[in-house]
């Protein structure tokens, strides 16, 4: 990695430091992230699974999470790595 860049972001969590990094690939833009903030979803296996567009036999059996480090994202096991591709999540 070569030359650095430093600017700064205005989001959720407030100003973020991002670091722009050059290098023989492009360019890297490292951010700094919250701390991460976890809880539970309180979505059934059912909704989660008509939301994904999949069986409920697809989802782990790990209980889906709500994790945030500024912006909040849901975070889903799947059973099998094979069952992303066959995902046909509603967008709405």
């Amino acid at each position: 990695m070569a030359a650095k860049t430093f600017l700064r972001q205005e989001c959720a969590m407030g100003i973020v430091p991002v670091e722009i990094l050059s290098g023989d690939a492009g360019p890297l833009f490292r951010m700094t992230q919250g701390v991460p903030v976890y809880r539970e979803a309180g979505l059934s296996r059912e909704t989660i699974a008509r939301m994904l567009g999949c069986a409920e036999t697809d989802l782990a059996e790990t209980p889906p999470q709500v994790v945030s480090t500024g912006v909040h994202r849901l975070i889903v096991e799947l059973a099998r790595f094979e069952t992303i591709s066959a995902l046909e999540p509603d967008q709405a």
